[in-house]
């Protein structure tokens, strides 16, 4: 805003007014002042807002409906008038500006053109077209793009245009000898063929804008770039972590897989604290709970992203200790015969209920909630003042309960817990109890609980784990055996609760130190805690202290066999009415099976159902045929899915980028080779990959939907058709039975197909059906209904123990055996 925007009049009589605009570089200001005498009242000082003297002082066409409130002061009194309102609606000039588009840069020297044609209005001479390049900074080799970048050139008869690209990275055309007309064209070739190449590896697109100064008209040019990066210079990224799994707070060491030698690294940890930038960093993880961890890996020429969702697992839990070495209680002759000395003047202690039997309350902090040791020699223990003193011959030890310092979550149960007892016939000197309690299971656990539950018979399959307790001893005997209690929210893993594999039971388990063996203990529902919504399981682990787990289980995993009465028909179709026989027996069939044992299901056909039509998936490589778009592909059938991800080599047989993937059913009959014997069947699914010989590097992922009639502790193993041997062979797969799905790591294409491992089924007793009623019972019998089912069943039941009396009088006499043996060490011991 200048002078030359301003016009003043006035009808003032005896005062002449004059303009002028001042302006600190950021607030304008229009004086106006008068001069030869008053201005009085009731006349007028008139301003006008213009732009008719053009050039710099022009309205700009672009400003669109607008509105400026002014008000005017008066320097004598201060009064102000009511706001002012300029309106602006300003109508830019005629000519215009069209571009054509250009094709991609692809090498460091190559070039693409924006060709500018005037419409309408000419440009004329000495009038100027703008074009801001400042994002073509980032591909130029040199960081900046100059003026070395840009040839010009015209159509024009009587203009010359040139053009330079100043500090501020916009690009000026000027036009001499003459006025540009309607139809010719400024050619602008932004090139890397001078002294400043592209940058090796740049690609992009950037949206640049040419102007004219004249009037403001615009008119836009896609500017694209690809050029490879050099050889072994384009990124994919990739890392590993270790540990993945452990309890928060917890340092986690990251590792650099990436491949085409970054330079820079930016790691997103996933918890919300800031990145990291080095090669192999650490990261702490302060709270629980699972993160996904990212990697962007980069050069000067290239960048990739590797995303690990849910890698990182920081698991709610702690480490607590147990200490046998008690304030107040001396241990003489360790290693024995040992003296117990009790000082109840430091340790509350007392002789209950009799000389023979010490009880120690210990302090919290040592972690053990009660202490008992007998004295069962004939002699017992002696007390002299607050010294209590003898000879053990047994040591009951009990731990308080022990869970994480901030407790559980609210779906295992805040208030639950883990404690152990045992007994020894000695006192553990100087002994010391290390529990790690975790909420949750680590993979390595998992992974052997899988093997523990697979090896039951029938197959069990984890539901969940709900917590595990890992006990290091010091000084401690490795093999004493050790009583488990371990409580859980009652609702949590219950029957309501859907999950695959049914109704699961809770079970506690065993891993040993060694980890090479482990069990499912017998476990007892010991009592439920109605006030906190807690169960509380009891077992008994016979070869001592270890890793311990509370797992839901489907299928029966109970050493002691939990059987169930299955009863598979209780009206045959061909015989609607099934009256009851004259000794009140239903007419059933039934099996005695181990609980949760599924019907065996008909073994998978051996040939698909016609054959389905090929699918096939474009792939998005750049030109060294890394994946830059993550593909997945899902046969027609919706059986199997291939899944590639960003960063990954893929390429055909002749080592050039692969443009697209195919899968295709294929039915038993055109499977190539013999189809391999042993443990393993074909279980109906195979497709071949293409095209042919395409390899992936890192590998990519298959994955099998397990068929329908999959039962409990099936395996499955991917196999592809080797060609070069003829020959069918395996590819590392797993089967993950909660979802249901097969997966396995492809490095090259091929047939694939799914095989299933044949199960051993567990024990089934058959129960003889009752008799068929004679051919002239009455034909039109009533129904059997609920109550008479039932009523059927439990005479049924009367019968079997009333025929086998023998058997169950000879378990009547070992029980009654057992118990007065029982009674009769009972009061040897007191």
């Amino acid at each position: 805003m200048t002078d030359a925007n301003v016009e003043v009049h006035d009808d003032a009589g005896d005062a002449d007014w004059t303009r002028q605009v001042e302006s600190d570089g950021t607030t304008f200001i229009l004086y106006l002042t008068s001069a030869g005498g008053a201005t009085h009242a009731g006349e007028s000082v008139t301003v006008t807002f213009t732009g008719a003297a053009g050039g710099n002082s022009a309205w700009k066409y672009d400003t669109g409906d607008a509105e400026v409130y002014l008000a005017a002061t008066r320097s004598d009194t201060l009064e102000t008038s009511d706001s002012i309102i300029l309106l602006f609606s300003v109508t830019p000039g005629p000519g215009g500006l069209t571009t054509e588009p250009g094709t991609p840069v692809t090498t460091t020297d190559g070039a693409t053109s924006m060709v500018i044609t005037v419409t309408d209005e000419p440009v004329l001479q000495h009038d100027l077209i703008y074009i801001p390049v400042w994002d073509l900074n980032e591909y130029a080799g040199g960081g900046i793009l100059t003026s070395a970048n840009v040839v010009i050139s015209d159509s024009a008869a009587a203009a010359t245009w040139a053009g330079f690209v100043d500090a501020d990275s916009t690009l000026t055309l000027t036009s001499d000898d003459g006025d540009t007309t309607a139809g010719e064209t400024v050619t602008v070739t932004f090139t890397g063929a001078g002294p400043d190449p592209w940058k090796a590896g740049a690609t992009g697109n950037k949206l640049l804008t040419a102007w004219r100064k004249d009037n403001y008209a615009t008119a836009d040019f896609d500017f694209g770039i690809n050029i490879p990066p050099p050889s072994g210079y384009t990124v994919a990224a990739d890392f590993t972590g270790s540990p993945t799994t452990e309890i928060a707070p917890y340092t986690v060491t990251f590792t650099d897989k990436s491949r085409g030698r970054p330079t820079m690294w930016d790691w997103d940890w996933g918890d919300g604290t800031d990145h990291g930038t080095t090669k192999n960093p650490s990261h702490i993880y302060s709270d629980a709970g699972t993160y996904t961890v990212r990697l962007t890996a980069s050069n000067d020429y290239s960048s990739a992203t590797k995303t690990r969702y849910q890698y990182i697992t920081a698991l709610n839990g702690g480490v607590i200790q147990t200490y046998t070495a008690i304030e107040g209680l001396t241990i003489t002759n360790c290693g024995g015969p040992q003296t117990v000395t009790v000082d109840t003047s430091v340790v509350p202690a007392d002789l209950i209920p009799s000389k023979f039997v010490l009880e120690i309350q210990p302090a919290a902090d040592n972690g053990l909630k009660n202490i008992t040791i007998y004295a069962q020699n004939g002699i017992g223990f002696t007390r002299t003042g607050n010294l209590i003193t003898g000879s053990p011959t047994r040591v009951h030890l009990e731990s308080a309960d022990i869970a994480p310092p901030a407790g559980f979550s609210e779906t295992t149960g805040r208030m639950s817990s883990f404690s152990f007892s045992t007994d020894l016939p000695s006192y553990p000197c100087n002994a010391i109890l290390s529990t790690t309690i975790r909420e949750g299971i680590i993979p390595e656990h998992e992974t052997k609980l899988q093997k523990i539950a697979a090896g039951q018979t029938p197959v069990a399959v984890p539901v969940g784990t709900a917590y595990t307790a890992t006990i290091t001893k010091t000084n401690f005997p490795s093999s004493a055996p050790v009583t488990l209690r371990m409580s859980v929210n009652s609702s949590w893993k219950t029957a309501d609760e859907p999950h695959s594999g049914g109704q699961g039971t809770i079970f506690l388990w065993r891993i040993a130190d060694d980890g090479n063996s482990g069990q499912i203990l017998p476990t007892d529902l010991e009592a439920t805690d109605l006030v906190n919504n807690l169960d509380f399981y009891e077992a008994d682990s016979p070869l001592g202290m270890s890793t311990f787990g509370l797992s839901s289980l489907s299928g029966n995993n109970n050493p002691f066999q939990l059987i169930t009465l299955t009863v598979s028909s209780y009206i045959q179709s061909q015989n609607p009415a099934m009256p009851e026989s004259d000794a009140g027996d239903m007419q059933v069939t039934a099996a005695v099976t181990a609980a949760a044992n599924p019907t065996a299901a008909p073994e998978p056909a051996l040939a698909l159902q016609g054959m389905a039509e090929s699918t096939t998936a474009k792939l998005y490589t750049n030109a060294e045929g890394v994946v830059t778009q993550a593909t997945t592909l899902t046969s027609a059938d919706g059986f199997v899915t291939i899944l590639v991800g960003t960063g990954i080599s893929a390429k055909d047989k002749q080592g050039k980028p692969l443009a697209s993937i195919t899968v295709t059913p294929v039915t038993v009959g055109n499977l190539p080779g013999t189809l391999p014997g042993g443990a393993f069947t074909f279980a109906g699914r195979a497709y071949e990959l293409q095209p042919d010989y395409a390899v992936f590097s890192p590998d990519i992922s298959l994955v099998f939907t397990a068929p329908p009639d999959t039962r409990f502790g099936q395996d499955f193993s991917i196999k592809f058709y080797d060609g070069a041997t003829g020959t069918w062979k395996d590819i590392p797969s797993r089967y993950d039975p909660s979802a249901g799905t097969i997966t396995g790591q492809v490095p090259h294409f091929s047939t694939f197909a799914l095989f299933s491992k044949t199960i051993t089924e567990g024990p089934s007793f058959a129960v003889t059906n009752a008799p068929v009623q004679p051919a002239d019972m009455p034909a039109a019998a009533v129904p059997p209904t609920a109550m008479s089912i039932a009523a059927g069943m439990l005479r049924w039941i009367a019968r079997l123990l009333t025929e086998n009396m023998l058997i169950i009088a000879v378990v009547i006499l070992l029980a009654g055996g057992f118990l007065l043996y029982e009674w009769k060490q009972r009061r040897l011991w007191k």
